[in-house]
Parts: C-alpha cells; structure tokens; sequence
C-alpha cells in the first residue's frame, strides 16, 4: 500500500512538472518575438492561425512529449473532422494517420452520431432544435413545410439481425414488405431566418402507393376520393399561387411581420440541395441504398459544415446553413 501511494506521488509530481514546460503558443510567439527569431512575415502566418490549425499543432505537440490528448475535443476540430469524414472515411483515415492520430478515432464519431435516431418518421431531435429556436429568438419565426421524393437504390441488406431496404412509414404504422425505390423527405426552411432542417422522411415505393396506404377514410361508409394524379401538376401551380397570395396578406398586410415575401424561401430548390448533400455522402452516390441513406440523414443533422455540392440539379443563390443538432453528451473520445 505504501508502494502505491509512493508511485501515485511521483506521478503527480511528474504531472505537475510537465505542465510548467509546457509553454502554450501565445507564450511562444511572445518570446520570439521579443528575441528577433521570426520575421515580420513568418510572425504573420503564426499569428493568424485558425483555431482549428492551433487545435493540430498543440495535438502535435502533445503526442511529441507523449502527453495525453484533452478527452474534450475542441468544437473546431470536431467539425473538422465529422466533416471530412461525411465526405470521404478512406481520406480521413489517411489524414488522421498523418496528423500522427490527433483526430479522433472514428469509432469515436460512431458514437457521436448516437445521440441523433435516423430511423423513418418525424424527427424528434429536429423538432427540439426548431423549438430552441423559436424560444430563443426575440421576433416571431416563420417557416416553410416542403416535401419531396428522392430516388434510392431498390437493394435488400443485412446487417446484425435488422433487415434494410423495406417499405417504411415510420413506428407504430404498418410497414409494407415492397422494396422502397424512394425517399419521401419532409424540410422546414425558416423564412425570415437563414436556416433550413429536414425533420422527417419515410421509405416509400412511389409517390402514388404511399397516397394509398394513408388510407384516408373519414368513417367506415364515407371515405376521401383522392383526385387522379395526372391532374396534380396544374392543381399543384394553382396551390401554390394562392399560397403566395394568402401569405402576403396574413405576414406583411395583417401581422406586419414582414415587409415582403422572400419567395426563393418558398423555392423547391432547398430540399433539392439537401438531397444534393446526401448523394455527397462518402464522395458521391446517386443511387444510395436504405442503409446509405439513413446514415447521411443522422449524419446531417450533426454537421453544420456541409456545402451543397456546384454539380447538382440547383445552384444555392444564397447561403442558407442546415440547421444542425448538438451531440456534446458524446463528445468525449474513445
């Protein structure tokens, strides 16, 4: 007993007397300065270092002297590396091993995506952060409600006893064993706010079989007689038009919260470029699977770096950000 408690002083001692060497980089610059070490141009690019690039040297420097990394990542390079690992596992892996692992594992940002569920149906972590939102601001929030199908990969998986690539409306509804050929995503984009969330999706095989598994019936003898579908696009212009109309005259000429209509807010081009993002995921796939397509949704709600590619089917003619949800109960590493 005595032998340990002798081995946990001199471990604390040692701890101590690591950290008074170890000067912070602000400490550094200071004292080359003072000495004439560094010329006026190389002091420049020191000095105005991102927070992500002081984050990797001061990682560098620590994995040098053997020290410990923070268990706490900084919020810089956790973006950093989400980000780059959205994009491409095989080049953050090879960044990650050239950085000498000073970003974390990726079995650490698995558990990271944890604390956001991407299953099929409404997403209540998203409808928790449009509420701290609207809580938080100090003028009234108005949103759009969009919704559209985006093709996947009819493809049946297996993975750990769950079976991917089903029919699926979502928990406590009656699933279908058809192959889902589309997504159906539901986006909420703020109009007098620049942000925009997807809050829900369902795996649908057709536009026209998720119409009829609603099974819209008002009684048991009287039911809803849906209109033929090849009328829905001249219907849909006319909809649309009148929407405009009515909500020009409820937010600017009743409510006066606004001044005008950002009509591109009311533009179909923004969950284009969510899907856009999607495809993005793990380089490029236009044709993703159920499996693929869940992981890039959960995925999405984390990040707030994500771009919307230059090669989709829109151009962004504003930068609108995807509203992303906070993980920090699980940012400690792994």
């Amino acid at each position: 007993m005595q032998l340990i408690r002798q081995q946990l002083y001199k471990s604390q001692q040692q701890e101590v007397r690591y950290k008074k060497r170890i000067a912070t980089l602000t400490t550094i610059l200071r004292a080359l300065k003072q000495k004439n070490l560094l010329s006026l141009e190389e002091l420049d690019i020191v000095e105005n270092f991102s927070e992500l690039n002081k984050t990797l040297l001061n990682g560098q420097i620590r994995k040098t002297k053997k020290l410990r990394i923070p268990r706490l990542y900084a919020p810089e390079l956790r973006r950093f590396a989400l980000t780059l690992h959205y994009y491409s596992p095989r080049a953050y892996n090879y960044v990650r091993k050239q950085l000498n692992n000073c970003l974390p594992h990726a079995k650490t940002l698995s558990t990271w995506y944890t604390s956001v569920e991407g299953e099929p149906g409404i997403n209540s972590a998203a409808l928790e952060m449009i509420k701290r939102h609207v809580k938080n601001a100090s003028y009234q929030l108005i949103g759009t409600l969009m919704f559209d199908e985006m093709a996947i990969r009819q493809h049946l998986e297996y993975s750990s006893d769950v079976t991917y690539g089903h029919v699926d409306f979502g928990q406590n509804v009656e699933n279908d064993i058809l192959l889902a050929r589309e997504a159906l995503v539901f986006c909420v984009v703020c109009i007098n706010v620049n942000w925009k969330i997807p809050i829900a999706y369902y795996l649908i095989n057709g536009i026209t079989h998720y119409i009829q598994s609603l099974q819209l019936q008002l009684s048991s003898n009287e039911s809803v007689k849906l209109l033929d579908l090849k009328k829905l696009g001249f219907l849909g212009f006319l909809i649309s038009i009148q929407s405009l109309l009515t909500s020009f005259e409820e937010i600017c000429q009743k409510e006066y919260i606004l001044t005008y209509i950002p009509t591109y807010k009311f533009s179909q081009d923004h969950i284009e470029m969510l899907f856009s993002v999607i495809r993005s995921h793990g380089g490029y796939n236009n044709n993703p699977t159920v499996k693929q397509f869940k992981s890039a949704f959960r995925k999405i709600l984390i990040h707030d770096e994500l771009s919307t590619p230059s090669t989709g089917n829109c151009i962004p003619l504003e930068e609108i950000p995807i509203l992303n949800v906070s993980s920090k109960k699980n940012n400690r590493c792994s």
